[in-house]
């Protein structure tokens, strides 16, 4: 049961200051009735979690949410306090700084990546959801990264049923969900186009994301290169490899 309660307060941190519909979480996380309840029955007992219907917050021991049943027909929402939201992130004794407008914008960029998990996010399309251009965007997440808050890994975007070629960008994690790559390894995103709007409650694009090892290539170069007796051989052996594995 500890696992599924800590599930719980990762799934509802991850969403930010939104949280997450009672219902929505029990679905993902619990498969019996009597499960939900005793989840339930625990996540009322954390005081860093805060219980929502709109704009009426109701206390833990508000008799109207005690039952299950009764707190999941009024479709609340469970939502992490600043603070927990704050340790999840990683944002602990220390100001993000910035001016004004950049102090705004960093947790908002931080909750963003949060909700994005193992997967990550493109730099490319966090900066196109804020809204802010590319040399201000770089800006802002590099002091993110130099705060030991998230990871920048280089990837590549590829467009779905596009002959445009690929882009160079940087895939991003919070640092909890950070993926280890070894040294030949790089992110590779193939993404479909789509519309999106500004604000991460509205996103259409989809985006597939695996590690490309280069290692089976500079493998096979290796071995074609031992075979090759002749200069002339050898660059009709490295043009075919390019065309195959670039």
């Amino acid at each position: 049961m500890d696992s599924i309660i800590s599930s719980a307060v990762e799934e509802i941190c991850s969403t930010g200051r939104d949280g997450v519909a009672l219902s929505s979480l029990c679905s993902k996380l619990a498969s019996s009735v009597e499960i939900k309840r005793v989840l339930w029955e625990n996540l009322l007992q954390i005081p860093a979690l805060q219980f929502r219907k709109r704009n009426r917050v109701y206390d833990s021991n508000d008799r109207l949410i005690q039952p299950f049943d009764d707190a999941e027909k009024l479709d609340l929402n469970v939502v992490a306090k600043e603070k927990l939201c704050d340790n999840f992130l990683g944002i602990y004794d220390f100001s993000l700084g910035g001016e004004e407008k950049e102090f705004h914008q960093q947790p908002l960029v931080l909750e963003r990546i949060a909700s994005a998990r193992t997967n990550g996010i493109t730099q490319s399309q966090l900066s196109k959801e804020f809204g802010i251009e590319g040399n201000r965007f770089f800006y802002l997440v590099k002091k993110l990264e130099k705060s030991g808050l998230i990871i920048r890994q280089e990837a590549r975007v590829r467009t779905r049923g596009s002959g445009k070629q690929c882009l160079s960008t940087k895939l991003i994690h919070l640092y909890r969900y950070a993926k280890q790559l070894r040294s030949q390894e790089k992110f590779e995103v193939t993404k479909d186009e789509g519309t999106w709007t500004r604000g991460f409650k509205r996103r259409t694009y989809e985006e597939d994301i695996l590690v490309n090892d280069s290692v089976p290539l500079m493998k096979a170069i290796c071995d074609k290169l031992e075979e090759a007796h002749g200069k002339g051989y050898l660059c009709l052996i490295l043009e075919r490899l390019s065309d195959r594995y670039m």
